[in-house]
């Protein structure tokens, strides 16, 4: 599917197929950019958004520690108190008191960390030695999935007004540039683009959230 349908429908098809493999409550993919600014590419449901613009807006949490280590990161109880992301515990506590688990793991292609993996559950609980390696499959499925739409996801006009990638800095929120662990894959990728693919994230409502990191 990956190889013959526009992005769009790839990113749901993404999306829609972890959640049913995993039997998890959400997922999301994200890619990373060369600021610490990352590019949403699509969110299973409205609870799935709302996790990414927690750790968004907070520039830290499970999927960004997993992305940035490399290694997946396993929050079993959301409840208990999350002091290595005080700015993401509180956020969680505020906006998604019935979410109880978080499971990140990285993107990776070769010794190249692309972006993360989001999945969330409902209920509270770990994940033992085979649930972790078959998540780790689905990841390198993911990112197989992914490699034929990265000229698209890539290249093409710039993104809307309202949909950019930002980092917020003194002066507000700026444009930013893909990574370069990107750039080095997409040298592989199929140079063939699909219509209406942009270079722009894709979330369940189309919302990409922009607000700045508490100071």
């Amino acid at each position: 599917m990956a190889r013959s349908s526009p992005c769009p429908e790839v990113l749901r098809a993404l999306c829609r197929t972890v959640c049913e493999a995993l039997s998890v409550d959400g997922a999301t993919l994200s890619l990373l950019t060369d600021t610490p600014s990352r590019q949403l590419l699509c969110a299973s449901d409205a609870t799935a958004l709302c996790l990414e613009e927690v750790q968004f807006t907070a520039a830290e949490g499970p999927c960004i520690t997993a992305a940035a280590e490399g290694t997946p990161v396993l929050v079993e109880d959301l409840r208990e108190d999350l002091g290595r992301w005080p700015f993401f515990s509180a956020g969680m506590n505020e906006r998604l008191p019935d979410v109880g688990a978080v499971y990140a793991f990285p993107l990776s292609l070769g010794d190249e960390t692309l972006g993360s993996m989001d999945l969330l559950r409902h209920d509270r609980g770990g994940l033992d030695d085979r649930a972790v390696r078959e998540c780790r499959h689905v990841a390198d499925a993911v990112v197989e999935g992914l490699l034929s739409t990265l000229t698209e996801l890539l290249t093409g006009s710039a993104p809307p007004v309202g949909n950019r990638r930002t980092s917020s800095g003194p002066t507000g929120p700026r444009r930013t540039r893909p990574s370069g662990s990107w750039q080095r894959a997409s040298a592989s990728a199929s140079p063939t683009r699909s219509p209406g693919c942009a270079r722009r994230p894709f979330a369940a409502d189309g919302h990409w959230p922009r607000s700045p990191r508490p100071s």
